[in-house]
């Protein structure tokens, strides 16, 4: 027996160099790992390894927000990286792990957003969009406010004569559309009025990037118009639709829209042509987000419905809401549908499943317009005159 008992024990992974027992732990689920880590020290030892958290992390998808943190990548070892010794992998993906699971059980703290009425618009606010930093909204008041997370406004844009109704910006631009068929290429620094988009001849209902040169907005006139932003030129229009254009989504050189005539419509800017419409909704689609093969769009038939960008097979029907679906976002790697509705509910879905997650408290009798998200919040507006946020960090 005694002879026996060192072959028994042996500890296999000690006779791998160490990146061979690391490139095999990659392969494992979080449960794997931590039944493994129970087996004796030298294995606990392993598993706690910030590269297996790393690892573990990265393939379910997730994304941070500290862009100075690399990827780390193993030499001898240690973890190591060029702008950042120590990255918690091992908390982040805990922290990160906390957050999902609050998301799937609804658990999350509402307020709402400014809490104090000094700098708040006056009037009901249409659209946002955030980022890790700042928080832009535009509202019926006619003007934009740009906001920090504590709740102060650090500036307020003019320049339309009738209400924000969408907006879009990256480092370099804010581009917002308005109800007076106009949109406005500003500095995202400066606020400077970089140029004023002029050719539609209704409202502008939505907005988006096509490159860094390029924005594409769709309008109550039917029409979808693709802008140069240095010259402020259109040069392009695409028809097509019978009824307003509520919403447009671009992934060049495929861009979506959803009308008010009850269909969709993917175009290619290549040659300025219909190459798909999907039908299926009963009416007017208000909403839509387009990504990878993905596309998800709310409509005044109270319908949320999930399409297979590339064949246009219409997946899953999710029924739930009782009025106008108006706004949405989706998230792949999430797994995750948002939407908000005129009947005040914001729902969260199961994007594979097609099935609903649950509900979120509904506050007062707000109409849900627009909303947005990241990993640790939802931002909604409404016609009220300040946003509602479900903080699930909180």
């Amino acid at each position: 027996m005694s002879r026996l008992t060192p072959l028994i024990q042996l500890d296999i992974l000690s006779k791998f160099p160490f990146e061979i027992v690391i490139h095999i732990f990659s392969y494992l689920d979080l449960d794997s790992l931590l039944e493994i880590s129970l087996v004796c020290p030298s294995w606990y030892t392993l598993v706690n390894k910030d590269v297996i958290w790393e690892s573990l992390f990265l393939s379910r998808g997730w994304t941070h927000d500290i862009q100075s943190i690399p990827v780390t990548r193993t030499t001898g070892h240690r973890t190591q990286s060029k702008l950042y010794p120590s990255v918690p992998w091992k908390r982040m993906y805990q922290t990160r792990y906390r957050l999902e699971h609050r998301w799937r059980h609804l658990q999350c703290a509402v307020r709402m957003f400014p809490s104090k009425d000094t700098d708040a618009h006056l009037q009901g606010i249409y659209c946002c969009q955030l980022d890790a930093l700042q928080l832009v909204t535009g509202s019926k008041d006619r003007t934009i406010k740009v906001w920090d997370w504590s709740g102060r406004c650090k500036r307020t844009l003019t320049g339309h004569s009738g209400s924000v109704l969408c907006l879009v910006y990256d480092q370099r631009v804010l581009v917002t559309g308005s109800s007076d068929h106009t949109l406005i290429v500003a500095d995202m620094e400066t606020d400077e009025v970089l140029s004023k988009l002029v050719g539609h001849e209704e409202s502008v209902l939505s907005v988006q990037f096509v490159d860094k040169e390029k924005v594409i907005s769709s309008s109550k006139d039917k029409t979808l118009r693709v802008w140069e932003l240095k010259t402020g030129e259109c040069v392009q229009i695409l028809h097509g639709h019978r009824a307003a254009v509520n919403t447009v989504q671009c992934q060049y050189p495929y861009v979506v829209s959803g009308s008010g005539d009850r269909t969709l419509k993917m175009w290619s800017l290549n040659t300025g042509e219909c190459v798909r419409t999907f039908y299926g909704h009963h009416r007017g689609v208000a909403c839509i987000e387009y990504k990878q093969s993905t596309i998800v769009s709310g409509s005044s038939d109270h319908m949320v419905k999930v399409w297979n960008a590339s064949t246009g097979e219409c997946l899953h029907t999710l029924i739930g809401h009782t009025q106008l679906v108006r706004t949405l976002q989706f998230d792949i790697s999430r797994n995750l549908i948002v939407s908000g509705s005129y009947d005040g509910q914001v729902k969260l879905w199961d994007l594979s499943k097609g099935e609903l997650i649950g509900d979120l408290p509904k506050i007062g009798d707000k109409r849900i317009i627009h909303l947005k998200f990241d990993t640790t919040k939802i931002v909604c507006c409404s016609n009220f005159n300040k946003l509602v946020i479900y903080d699930f960090a909180n």
